[in-house]
C-alpha cells in the first residue's frame, strides 16, 4: 500500500514550502582550462567570420534588390529561385534555392528554410 506524504494544512506551512521551493540554488564555480578557453575563442572567431561572410553576401544581394522582384512571403504562394522575399519577422531575404517547395533563403541573420506552395 502506498504511503501518504504529510501535506501542509495552514497557510503559514504553505508559504514555508513555497519559500523553500523557490530558494535559489547555490552557485558552483566552474573551472575551465586555458586550452578549452582558447578553443572556444577560436570557435567564436570562426563563427564570427562565417557570420561576416553571410552578412556581406546578404548585403550584396540586398543592394541589387531594386532590380529583383520582391514579394511578401506567404507559405501558400509559389516562388522561384533567385528572387527576393519580404518576411514579417526575418525581413528581406534572397531565395538561393527551391527544391521540392522548400526554399533556402539567405536572410541577414543567416540561411533559413521556408515552405512554399503549401496546400
Amino acid at each position: 500500500m502506498p504511503t501518504k506524504k504529510a501535506s501542509p494544512k495552514s497557510t503559514k506551512d504553505l508559504k514555508k514550502v513555497a519559500k523553500k521551493a523557490s530558494a535559489a540554488p547555490t552557485k558552483v564555480k566552474a573551472t575551465k582550462s586555458k586550452a578549452s578557453e582558447a578553443a572556444e575563442s577560436v570557435a567564436e572567431a570562426r563563427l564570427t567570420e562565417h557570420q561576416q561572410k553571410i552578412v556581406a553576401k546578404w548585403q550584396s544581394f540586398y543592394s541589387k534588390a531594386k532590380t529583383l522582384e520582391t514579394q511578401p512571403y506567404n507559405m501558400k504562394a509559389k516562388y522561384e529561385k533567385e528572387m527576393g522575399i519580404e518576411h514579417k519577422v526575418l525581413g528581406w531575404g534572397y531565395i538561393m534555392d527551391n527544391k521540392n517547395d522548400r526554399l533556402e533563403v539567405l536572410f541577414r541573420d543567416g540561411i533559413k528554410y521556408l515552405i512554399s506552395n503549401y496546400k
